[in-house]
């Protein structure tokens, strides 16, 4: 464990990650009240669906366009954008809530105009990252950064119905808004990116999302990790939606409660992010990734078992295994994806890995409808035998691949190509 937080001696890096903090801290109080808030004005699981498909739509149009601006822009200008908009977007939502105006229509847009935002805060995000950082403590500075957000799903919802059960939905908004007063103060404190001064000359946006995308395309190991990314995301994300219903519904739970299951998910959540960070020599990350896949099938389809069997108590055991499962494999990809991509093109990819996350909210929406008609608990066990099947598929497919060790990853290796071959 005394490797587990080495990159957090470089001062550049512990700024960045305090500002993960403050901002994911915000977002899940967000994520809490948003939900929370849908339901209780429609009683419906699709309605909590479609307003989290607002937030993806855009990250769907826009995220390769992120990932190509942030290959050419100073980064931390990006981020810090993206900061004051989210902020003046929560500000404006806490004030339409409060003067009583608040609609799913209304929502709908916010988060349109949210998941905008995050389509170019995303990569820019993660490609910072990688400059602030040596490529050999890349890994530990990956998983400290889903430590710092996985800790948030502890901090966020805890603070969220505190706040929302003392006074209102209105209050965790208006208390999100200033949380990003200290990410934009520790963005300031950065300094510029470059990134963007590497590389080939710069040609038209269009044509470097076509280049990104072509890079991609040509290396097999990128093209797997990023299917490995999509598929378990599209099918083992939408829980999330479903849980406000869920608690409510058919576990018969008030918003603490609801608020709790996140911190629960955050606390499984964090030993895995700690696991990882502790792991950056482990060569067998493939193999590692593909036993963390098992886990997080397993642990999904449980959620409907174990919340069928034995109530709340039962859900709470399968969302802590659900966090630690879900946040090991997705490290371990975001670590790898990194690992095989050369350095120009950090933005581009690391956009279209993001493409995963901002297709599971546009799923969010079919997934509240089959809830309804079926339960959240028969669309949990669904979803968790979907990822299994999945990850034994892959095993058995790419068996060479998986049983290889990080070797296999790099950018302009012929090992990558011939394992993921």
């Amino acid at each position: 464990m005394r490797t587990a937080f080495v990159s957090l001696r470089l001062v550049n890096f512990r700024y960045l990650w305090y500002s993960q903090i403050a901002s994911f801290t915000g977002m899940q109080m967000q994520q809490v009240a948003r939900g929370l808030l849908a339901y209780q004005l429609t009683g419906s699981y699709a309605a909590v669906g479609v307003v989290m498909m607002a937030w993806g739509i855009p990250q769907t149009l826009f995220s390769l366009v992120g990932g190509a601006v942030a290959d050419r822009v100073n980064r931390r200008n990006i981020i810090l954008i993206v900061q004051f908009g989210t902020g003046g977007l929560s500000l404006l939502t806490a004030f339409l809530i409060l003067i009583g105006v608040i609609s799913i229509p209304i929502l709908f847009v916010m988060g349109l105009f949210q998941g905008t935002l995050f389509a170019f805060n995303m990569p820019a995000r993660q490609a910072y990252l990688a400059e602030l950082v040596p490529q050999s403590e890349l890994m530990n500075a990956i998983a400290l950064n889903n430590m710092a957000m996985n800790a948030t799903r502890i901090v966020g919802p805890a603070l969220a119905g505190i706040v929302i059960a003392v006074w209102d939905i209105s209050a965790a908004y208006f208390l999100q808004s200033f949380l990003y007063l200290f990410v934009i103060y520790f963005m300031f404190r950065l300094p510029p990116s470059t990134g963007h001064l590497r590389g080939n000359a710069r040609r038209s946006v269009v044509a470097e999302i076509g280049e990104g995308l072509s890079y991609v395309r040509n290396s097999p190991t990128l093209r797997l990790l990023i299917m490995m990314a999509f598929i378990p995301t599209i099918l083992g994300m939408p829980y999330m939606t479903l849980l406000p219903g869920f608690a409510v519904d058919e576990l018969g739970q008030g918003a603490g409660s609801y608020g709790f299951m996140f911190t629960v998910t955050g606390v499984g959540a964090i030993v895995g992010s700690l696991a990882i960070a502790s792991l950056t020599g482990y060569p067998r990350k493939p193999l590692l990734q593909i036993g963390a896949g098992l886990g997080w099938g397993a642990s999904l389809l449980g959620l409907g078992l174990l919340a069928r069997q034995f109530g709340y108590p039962g859900a709470l055991v399968a969302l802590c295994a659900l966090g630690l499962f879900s946040t090991t494999y997705q490290t371990l990809n975001n670590t790898m994806v990194m690992a095989a991509t050369d350095e120009a093109y950090y933005g581009r990819v690391m956009s279209i890995y993001m493409l995963t996350f901002s297709v599971f909210p546009l799923v969010a929406g079919p997934m509240g409808v089959v809830a309804d008609h079926l339960s959240a608990t028969t669309t949990f066990v669904l979803l968790g035998a979907g990822i299994l099947v999945f990850v034994v598929g892959v095993f058995t497919l790419n068996s060479r691949y998986a049983l290889s060790d990080e070797r296999a990853l790099a950018p302009e290796g012929a090992a990558g190509a011939d394992a993921a071959g």
